[in-house]
């Protein structure tokens, strides 16, 4: 072991305790053990272990354990193992999970849990508010999921509660996320709606696939778009069948079932001309 209250320098391999320190630990060599520092843990070699720091990790091969930090960790190799931040994980190649606001990975097989995800092929799921790839065999999850191997499309459509709606949708082959909005027909097209929903795509041959997707759209007047005084929160869960007429032009079809939720003032208070049932909830809540 090595432990200090400034550095530990190591010209060659680590093996046992490792090195404790409130200012760096430094490896020139090999890491089989722990690196722990307030500052910076860098093991210029291979390292199996943990690396556990407030500031900044680094590995210069391939790592085979933990590393941990407020601040960056780092693989100039392949990761196996947990990489776990505040910050950022970077790792060309990892077989594991990555935990921290932003995580680029190169091939991942596991998990990227985080604000930013980026990755070049991802066998997992990845789980964040942005995330990127080339490819997913997996599951991509989050506000806007791009995948370059994926889906991207631009839908327009109408149905009887909105009568003209736009949408994008973006994602993997089997999973993606749909922005939404629309406008309705009613008293002179004085309503519109803002989504997001998450769905599932099925090819069924070469041309021919489903869509199952579930949304939630906030619906507002035009008159006074942000008004308290009344709110009405529309969720839809839809089943498509769309058939692929060129490789840039698809037409789909399909049900949908919605309930609406609305309170305060009765703003709308009929969304569609189809029949409904309507539900009291609480004292200024109703369903339809």
């Amino acid at each position: 072991a090595q432990a200090s209250l400034g550095l530990n320098l190591a010209n060659g391999d680590v093996d046992g305790v490792g090195q404790l320190a409130l200012g760096a630990n430094v490896a020139r060599g090999a890491l089989g053990g722990v690196q722990a520092a307030l500052g910076a843990n860098v093991t210029t070699s291979d390292a199996t272990g943990m690396q556990l720091s407030l500031g900044v990790n680094h590995t210069n091969g391939t790592m085979k354990g933990v590393q941990f930090t407020l601040g960056v960790n780092s693989v100039a190799a392949a990761a196996r193992g947990i990489q776990g931040s505040v910050l950022l994980n970077h790792a060309p190649s990892l077989t594991g999970m990555q935990l921290g606001l932003i995580n680029v990975g190169g091939d991942v097989s596991g998990m990227q849990l985080g604000l930013i995800n980026v990755a070049d092929t991802v066998h997992g799921v990845q789980l964040g508010l942005v995330n990127v790839s080339d490819e997913v065999n997996g599951v991509p999850v989050g506000l806007v999921s791009y995948e370059k191997k994926g889906q991207l499309h631009l839908e327009l459509f109408g149905s009887d509660v909105q009568l003209t709606n736009l949408a994008l949708k973006f994602g993997g082959k089997h999973f993606y996320t749909t922005l939404l909005a629309g406008i309705g027909p009613d008293d002179r097209f004085q309503r519109f709606s803002l989504g997001l929903g998450l769905g599932g795509h099925i090819p069924l041959g070469s041309r021919f696939w489903v869509d199952v997707d579930v949304a939630a759209s906030q619906v507002l007047s035009t008159r006074a778009p942000f008004s308290s005084k009344s709110n009405t929160l529309l969720t839809q869960a839809r089943a498509m069948l769309g058939f692929q007429v060129m490789p840039r032009l698809a037409v789909f079809a399909g049900p949908t079932y919605n309930v609406a939720f609305t309170w305060g003032e009765p703003e709308f208070a009929k969304l569609t001309t189809l029949p409904v049932r309507s539900h009291t909830l609480g004292t200024d809540t109703r369903m339809q």
